[in-house]
């Protein structure tokens, strides 16, 4: 994803899809969870809103994690 793109504010399937696929690449790689730096408060908002939590307070980076039993559970039925 480019600055000049909107796509993840535009594409709510967007992350439903980085979500699953590292939930899928879980079962043949060991992984924890998914670690993103969200640019500007806006993607800090818009990452909290599926479940990624802070792991740094204010500046760059605005890095947030999300657990892979999160992910998981947001597909379970």
């Amino acid at each position: 994803m480019n600055e000049a793109s909107d796509s993840f504010d535009t594409d709510p399937m967007a992350p439903a899809d980085v979500r699953a696929r590292v939930v899928r690449a879980s079962a043949v790689v060991g992984c924890t969870g998914i670690l993103v730096d969200a640019k500007a408060e806006r993607g800090e908002r818009f990452y909290a809103k599926y479940g990624f939590v802070p792991l740094t307070t204010g500046g760059w980076p605005r890095r947030m994690y999300l657990p892979l039993a999160t992910a998981r559970a947001s597909f379970a039925p």
